[in-house]
């Protein structure tokens, strides 16, 4: 919505009153904006978005033997696609975050300066709810980290489990015959 609105808008301009009294002609936008943050998240999303739903794909068409062969495959597929999924999701929040300011469109729409020629534009866009989406967005950024981290984490203690599982069965298989088990 942010990047569609920010192209919809940048070439419309209005008469505005400044508070010293003075009129200039402008756009919604701040000047010179700072686009890339913007561009950044949006395709981190889009791309997290399409490899999510081609793994989706992958496997309502694919089959079972085929995937039970490639399990080492897959599992460092796996790994790779997780541990990649949390460091840039991580980079991505933290660098939207951080160039948050009034010259980059969240900041500006979020801004004092925008609140005061919302009403010039209020056709075009709506400053508040473009503020609440781009900070909403950066909250499921936020939101997607975490899960990332907690599924990376998951994914450690349950191949941890299987490892000492085998350690046992082994153990488990040597000592078998050395005690009696009939009491």
């Amino acid at each position: 919505m942010t990047v569609h609105k920010f192209l919809t808008t940048k070439s419309v301009f209005r008469d505005v009153t400044t508070p010293d009294g003075t009129v200039t002609n402008r756009n919604p936008w701040f000047k010179d904006s700072k686009t890339w943050p913007t561009y950044m998240y949006f395709a981190v999303a889009a791309i997290s978005t399409i490899l999510n739903f081609s793994v989706l794909v992958g496997y309502l068409r694919g089959n079972i033997k085929s995937a039970n062969k490639s399990a080492y495959i897959s599992a460092t597929f796996t790994w790779i696609v997780m541990l990649g999924n949390l460091i840039v999701w991580i980079v991505a929040a933290a660098l939207y975050r951080a160039e948050k300011a009034t010259d980059d469109l969240w900041g500006w729409a979020c801004s004092e300066g925008a609140k005061r020629i919302q009403k010039e534009f209020a056709d075009q866009i709506d400053f508040n709810q473009s503020c609440n989406v781009q900070s909403g967005s950066w909250y499921i950024g936020v939101a997607q980290v975490i899960v990332a981290a907690v599924t990376v984490f998951t994914y450690y203690l349950v191949l941890r489990r299987k490892g000492t599982k085998k350690k046992l069965n082994k153990r488990m298989s040597q000592m078998q015959g050395q005690y009696p088990t009939n009491y």
